[in-house]
């Protein structure tokens, strides 16, 4: 979490918005997975991730993240439609990881 944290201020200094996103995504993640106190903790990393992936040019890995960061909320309509957006999104010849990722947030949805 200490190392997390350091590279989340650090992608926020380097005014780095898109990795940031996706560091403050992988620490509501891993908060989540601690157990009881996971929502209290990764309430603020999803709300950072937020805000970082809507101002993104890559929508497909940032919907992915905001799909799976719905389906943490149980808000499954707007995990629904982030998924959609995504799967519109995706070339399954160039964009083999996000697709995959994609799947896996499908799969919990489902």
């Amino acid at each position: 979490m200490g190392t997390g944290g350091e590279a989340l201020n650090l992608f926020r200094d380097l005014g780095h918005r898109p990795t940031e996103g996706t560091v403050a995504y992988r620490l509501a993640a891993i908060t989540r997975g601690l157990g009881a106190v996971a929502p209290l903790v990764a309430m603020p990393y999803g709300d950072e991730s937020r805000r970082a992936i809507e101002h993104q040019d890559d929508h497909r890995a940032g919907a992915v993240n905001l799909a799976r960061l719905d389906i943490d909320a149980r808000n499954w309509s707007a995990a629904a439609d982030h998924l959609a957006r995504c799967l519109e999104l995706i070339d399954p010849e160039a964009d083999r990881w996000v697709l995959v990722e994609a799947l896996e947030a499908l799969a919990r949805l489902v």
